[in-house]
């Protein structure tokens, strides 16, 4: 009879045993858990994003005018963030190494005594999405230039370093992007104020399966150019300040051709400063082909341009040639991504000032480190 009693006792025990969790059932549970928690409540570090490289740059100048040849070693460092305050609002910075005087480069020349790196700020921005309306966006601030540019080489108008101040509002609508910016180019005490608008239309169409066509248009007006006359780089000149004034249309066209091999870009570029009653007219044609999106990749391309004198507004232009304005230049680089965050890239430039003289050369070899 005391058998027959703890039979009962002893099934318990082993449906009990049978339903105890497993060392992998309990993890699944504490997995299950903290995911969801997570889930509930998400971590701040979730909305912020970390960004920046660093380049290390030889560059070599050959038969200047007037000037000795020049050797020198560079490097820039940046260093970027932005936060996600809720779904509709984004606040972003970026520092820097570079004179914060320098607006066209964050590059630092070594060989200086041994002196440290200046670091600035050449972002401090936030950007607005209505909710319900993601394809609009107003940003206001120090942000990264909103136009777009010429796929080869698109820095004839805006140098690439150029972070622009003020506000800018973009709006895609169905084919079409559209740009509006208003720039503060100098705020004065005493005199009126030095301001650029910006527009910019931009479309692109799919051709065939492996062809892709854009185009865009940009207008850039410079209210006042007084105000920057201290940087003039090569604009002309009459009794003390600029010949002329400064209304630029920039168009760029280009063709990228995407099939079993390495994707292929054709570009043209069409420059008229309507300001200018001369010598305000450029282009450039340029080709591509290959990218450099991760390890193994490799780019290699070509471009000509002929920029007459008071065709760019010199102050912003590009500064990777030897002249702003006033030049027509061959450009030729290839690169190769060694890994998917370092890339080698080779630069070289040989230009012929508009106002005659010798060729002037200039080679880059950039080492490039993302992270």
């Amino acid at each position: 009879m005391k058998r027959l009693l703890l039979l009962p006792v002893l099934a318990a025990a082993a449906v009990a045993q049978d339903d105890a969790p497993t060392k992998g059932d309990i993890a699944r549970v504490v997995d299950e858990y903290l995911a969801a928690r997570a889930e509930a409540e998400p971590s701040p570090f979730d909305r912020l994003s970390l960004y920046g490289d660093l380049r290390l740059r030889q560059e070599e100048s050959f038969d200047l005018a007037g000037k000795p040849d020049r050797h020198r070693s560079r490097l820039r460092l940046r260093l970027g963030a932005t936060w996600a305050v809720d779904d509709t609002l984004e606040v972003g910075a970026r520092l820097v190494t570079g004179s914060r005087t320098d607006a066209l480069s964050p590059h630092v020349t070594l060989g200086d005594g041994f002196e440290g790196l200046e670091l600035s700020l050449d972002r401090a921005f936030a950007t607005w999405r209505p909710e319900g309306a993601p394809d609009t966006s107003l940003t206001a601030g120090k942000f990264g230039n909103p136009a777009r540019r010429n796929p080869v080489y698109g820095e004839l108008l805006w140098d690439g370093d150029v972070q622009p101040e003020g506000l800018s509002i973009g709006q895609s609508l169905p084919g079409v992007d559209l740009v509006l910016g208003v720039f503060a180019l100098q705020e004065l005490a005493t005199e009126d104020d030095g301001w650029i608008t910006f527009a910019q239309a931009a479309t692109e169409a799919r051709l065939s399966s492996t062809t892709r066509a854009r185009l865009s248009a940009a207008y850039t007006f410079v209210d006042d150019a007084s105000v920057a006359f201290a940087d003039n780089r090569g604009n002309a000149t009459s009794m003390g300040a600029f010949a002329s004034d400064f209304g630029v249309l920039d168009v760029v066209g280009d063709l990228r051709l995407e099939g079993a091999g390495p994707p292929w870009v054709l570009s043209l570029e069409w420059i008229d400063n309507l300001r200018a009653d001369q010598d305000g007219n450029g282009w450039a044609a340029g080709v591509a082909c290959g990218g450099l999106a991760s390890a193994g990749d490799w780019r290699a391309a070509y471009q000509f341009q002929s920029i007459e004198q008071d065709a760019v507004f010199s102050p912003l232009a590009q500064d990777d040639f030897l002249r702003a304005t006033g030049h027509a230049s061959h450009l030729l680089s290839v690169g190769r991504q060694l890994t998917d965050a370092i890339g080698l890239r080779l630069w070289g430039l040989v230009s012929e000032p508009e106002m005659g003289g010798d060729d002037e050369w200039r080679v880059r070899l950039d080492l490039n480190i993302k992270f």
